[in-house]
């Protein structure tokens, strides 16, 4: 059963762009969320974005949330990579907890209107548009 909301969900301005452009350069890329699993992948297909992810980690499966680092441990698991080589892209307060918690390498903030700069403080830099995260990146 296709989520009837589906449709009506966008992307934020610049985010598929940005994901696009750190694909092609060989990022791999995952999703973090509280949504379920189901209806990421019904929004990914939706959007045609299925391809840019290389994994999604659902807390409605897993036993953890953000800011909780367990929440990280299936790609850590599963792709045996170095937390300080892993780079959290979020919103809230608490995705940049996380990259606290986690020990990432970096954390970035991008003000989408969820956050105020403030409440990303724990950012190691806050962008104002999703577009600029490739280019944070380098």
């Amino acid at each position: 059963m296709v989520d009837e909301r589906i449709p009506e969900i966008n992307w934020v301005e610049g985010v598929k762009e940005a994901l696009i452009d750190l694909k092609a350069k060989g990022y791999q890329l995952g999703i973090v969320t509280s949504d379920t699993k189901k209806g990421v992948e019904q929004f990914l297909a939706h959007t045609n974005a299925t391809s840019l992810f290389d994994l999604i980690i659902s807390t409605e499966a897993d036993a953890y949330e953000k800011p909780n680092p367990k929440v990280l441990s299936p790609l850590f698991e599963q792709y045996n990579v170095d937390p300080q080589k892993v780079a959290i892209v979020g919103d809230t307060a608490n995705d940049m907890k996380t990259a606290s918690n986690a020990n990432l390498g970096m954390a970035i903030g991008v003000l989408t209107g969820i956050a105020t700069k403030e409440e990303l403080h724990e950012a190691d830099i806050i962008l104002n548009s999703a577009a600029d995260i490739l280019e944070a990146l380098n």
